[in-house]
């Protein structure tokens, strides 16, 4: 029996590839199929996802923004692409201590 997630995901490996030839292969495990995935990604896209993996499970877009230093429609496409390619579910849950996250965070970076 295999595992379906991981074979969904060497699928979309596979299909992600732009040049399979007789040199392509197979990642063996999930951790290697998901950073190849995730090196896949453009500059800004792995960075925001980066980003959003360190902050936690559920993240507020203003929160995120302040993290990486872009405004929130930059934040909202770069979300919306990472969607598409199922790296992330959006939520509507947003935690009380939301403000003084962003504040954190924002102080964070100017330091």
């Amino acid at each position: 029996m295999g595992n379906p997630f991981f074979l969904e995901e060497l699928t979309r490996t596979a299909l992600e590839q732009e040049d399979v030839g007789p040199s392509f292969t197979l990642p063996d495990t999930i951790q290697e199929v998901l950073m190849a995935r995730i090196d896949r990604l453009p500059r800004e896209e792995k960075h925001l996802l980066q980003s959003a993996s360190v902050v936690g499970k559920n993240v507020p877009v203003a929160l995120l923004g302040a993290a990486v230093g872009l405004p929130d429609e930059a934040v909202r496409r770069g979300l919306g692409r990472l969607q598409s390619a199922e790296f992330l579910y959006e939520v509507r849950a947003v935690p009380d201590d939301w403000r003084r996250r962003v504040e954190e965070a924002a102080a964070a970076r100017e330091a």
